[in-house]
């Protein structure tokens, strides 16, 4: 379960997603939550869910009810560390449980990508280190996790892009530089495939 379509859903779940959509245009932000969190109880590799969701989060931070939440967040991380859970699904569901406490807090985004990549979920790996890199915006590290999570997905173009990102500022880094490595390979044989599946089709004809 890589990442789940929109057209994967039921025709029930993408009507809350639409829903929830229209909803955030609409500054109604506590029925985004309430919507998305339908759909992700549903369906918890639902990548756009869960960006409607934390838009929803990010909006509403600030407010008076994230008095405390910031600071119960970060007790929440220390239980996790004392006695981290089993299973890559229910460090996900740790994670998401920091996240909603507090949507500024990066560590939670960080522990939730690397336990999505363990659950195969790499576009939920990409939602979370692409928050975290707003968040830390000068994280080289997390800016080649980003890309690598991204290979993952299928979007090696991306991924090669943020590579040469990081090398104008830092030419000699070595993860960035296997990073560029990575992805012009992954590149070329998305596009040999690309080719190749043309041209099956142009001569099926």
């Amino acid at each position: 379960m890589p990442g789940i379509e929109l057209e994967s859903l039921s025709a029930r779940q993408q009507q809350l997603v639409a829903k929830a959509e229209a909803a955030l245009a609409a500054a109604q932000h506590d029925y985004v939550l309430e919507v998305t969190g339908d759909v992700l109880r549903e369906v918890p590799a639902c990548v756009k869910a869960r960006r409607l969701q934390h838009a929803a989060r990010r909006a509403l931070w600030g407010s008076r009810r994230s008095f405390g939440r910031a600071g119960r967040a970060r007790l929440a991380l220390l239980r996790l560390m004392l006695r981290p859970p089993a299973t890559p699904i229910e460090r996900l569901r740790a994670c998401e449980r920091m996240i909603a406490l507090d949507p500024t807090f990066p560590t939670p985004f960080r522990l939730f990508a690397e336990a999505a990549i363990e659950q195969g979920w790499p576009e939920n790996a990409v939602f979370a280190r692409e928050v975290l890199r707003a968040l830390r915006p000068a994280d080289r590290d997390n800016a080649v996790a980003l890309g690598e999570a991204l290979i993952g997905a299928g979007r090696p173009a991306e991924a090669l892009a943020i590579a040469e990102e990081v090398l104008r500022t830092a030419p000699a880094d070595g993860l960035a530089l296997e990073l560029l490595r990575h992805a012009s390979i992954a590149k070329t044989m998305a596009e040999d495939w690309a080719r190749t599946s043309s041209a099956v089709r142009m001569g099926s004809r």
